[in-house]
């Protein structure tokens, strides 16, 4: 791979260079704001490109680049025909090519290990490569990324790094790019301020689960098989009941066979009852023999979003019980896509907001931003571990715009999710 520094003073006039000298499929691995001068001082700020291209697709076609010219194949002398011995018709044994000697088992080791640590790095580099390719091709199929400034065209390749739709992540960097003045939006620090303050007008959270005088709160969590449904109502109950409130349990998710036991399990831990329904009859009238309560936690079967006949059921059960509070829970590292056919499919059942499970298990968190956008729905909890009843955190607006922004710029430990609002 060939590998060279661009500085130029736009974005536009460093890709045009790199576009003259190393062609149409050149990939931009780096771009920042330099200053030339002393000390970088009273002079016009520079924009620095690293761009690479594959060093096999400028050779020319011929010989490898470097290695001497293979001698031509020569016909046999006159003089060294001469001198072979006639054999006439006398058949010959064909000749025996030497048996290799197998290398010592220790050399074999050594040579196979090599082997399997240059393909693993060789997979490495394709997959970055192809990382970089594709925020190359958000970025050429954006024209006015050349008018932004350095922090503004890098911003936005953080953004498409995270997984920020392409027409989200224009959105947002083009009311920043409005909203700022040209000096402003050359400063990295403001540029950031004014993401947080957008990202933050985009997001919602959902109010808090609060007791209701009248009538307990029903709260049904429906999604997708191994999301995390059954834990996630333990570690919910478990939070409630921290503030004094009544919980019951309720499942009826009577197909899996461990699912029953396992709740079970969380409602002798907690102290909480326990009911089973098996078809929404049953579940109306558990909820009826439950009224003393101020939570009753519905645990609902995991339903394939492909399998339309397993959601009409389970709207069944969901639609049984008028007053109610329905969350649609996705797994925060599900690709965008999956969460899209998730929330199409799941959307024949009436739901509040949605429920982040194992946030702990991805570094990426654009998709979440994308989808709360998308649906317009609050987010009202995320999940951050297994640990029953600690890995559960309240949504806020504050925290979910600080776990992008730390997602976005770095931090020194995972993101974490703030109480505050």
């Amino acid at each position: 791979m060939r590998m060279k520094k661009y500085q130029a003073p736009s974005m536009a006039d460093a890709l045009a260079a790199i576009r003259a000298e190393l062609g149409p499929n050149a990939v931009i691995l780096h771009s920042s704001e330099v200053k030339r001068g002393p000390l970088g001082l009273l002079s016009r700020p520079m924009v620095e490109v690293v761009a690479a291209v594959d060093g096999g697709a400028t050779q020319p076609a011929g010989r490898a680049p470097g290695g001497p010219r293979s001698p031509s194949p020569r016909a046999p002398s006159p003089t060294a025909a001469s001198v072979r011995p006639r054999t006439g018709n006398v058949a010959t044994a064909p000749a025996r090519s030497p048996t290799p000697f197998p290398a010592p088992s220790g050399e074999r080791d050594l040579a196979e290990s090599a082997d399997s640590d240059a393909m693993h790095e060789m997979q490495t580099h394709v997959r970055e490569l192809r990382r970089v390719l594709g925020r190359l091709m958000q970025t050429s199929d954006w024209p006015g990324v050349a008018k932004l400034s350095p922090p503004l065209v890098d911003l936005y390749e953080r953004l498409i790094d995270q997984e920020v739709d392409g027409p989200l992540a224009r959105e947002l960097v083009t009311a920043i790019d409005g909203e700022l003045s040209l000096q402003a939006s050359a400063d990295p620090s403001i540029v950031r301020e004014c993401l947080a303050k957008h990202i933050r007008h985009h997001l919602r959270a959902a109010e808090p689960l609060l007791p209701q005088p009248s009538e307990p709160t029903v709260l049904f969590l429906i999604g997708p098989t191994g999301v995390g449904k059954t834990t996630t109502i333990a570690k919910l109950a478990a939070n409630l009941g921290v503030d004094r409130a009544r919980v019951a349990l309720v499942t009826c998710d009577t197909f899996r066979i461990a699912a029953i036991p396992q709740l079970k399990t969380y409602a002798d831990i907690l102290r909480v009852p326990l009911e089973v329904a098996y078809t929404p009859d049953d579940l109306t009238q558990r909820v009826v023999d439950l009224l003393d309560r101020d939570f009753i936690i519905v645990d609902t079967p995991g339903r394939s979003q492909r399998n339309a006949e397993q959601l009409a059921e389970l709207r069944r059960f969901v639609l049984s019980v008028p007053s109610r509070r329905t969350f649609l829970t996705v797994a925060a590292g599900a690709r965008y896509r999956e969460m899209l056919d998730v929330v199409a499919r799941f959307g024949v059942i009436p739901y509040d907001a949605l429920l982040i499970t194992k946030v702990d298990e991805t570094s990426t968190f654009g998709s979440i931003f994308n989808l709360s956008r998308q649906t317009e729905r609050p987010i009202t909890y995320l999940t951050t571990g297994q640990n029953v009843p600690n890995d559960i955190e309240r949504a806020t607006t504050a925290g979910l715009c600080n776990l992008l922004l730390n997602a976005l710029y770095g931090s020194e430990s995972r993101p974490t999710v703030a109480l505050a609002s």
